[in-house]
């Protein structure tokens, strides 16, 4: 893991055009089984997965886990 800091938090754009979605990419690899890239940008986070289902046949067990996390944590602010 990698941690680089957040991404931009002001809208980003592309050719002068305000982009209005992304999504973090792990390019798979030889070897790779599993990446999780976390993008933060203008106040948005953005959670891509990418898997070898041949080895990880279960990758929905992660990816239904970060998903009940997130909200969880949505549900915690929320309720400050």
């Amino acid at each position: 893991v990698t941690p680089t800091g957040p991404g931009p938090q002001s809208p980003p754009s592309a050719l002068g055009r305000r982009m209005t979605g992304y999504s973090p990419d792990v390019p798979p690899f030889h070897g790779l089984r599993v990446g999780v890239a976390i993008l933060t940008s203008d106040g948005q986070v953005a959670i891509g997965v990418t898997g070898d289902f041949e080895t990880m046949s279960d990758i929905g067990v992660l990816t239904g886990g970060i998903e009940e996390s997130v909200t969880e944590l949505l549900k915690a602010v929320d309720d400050e």
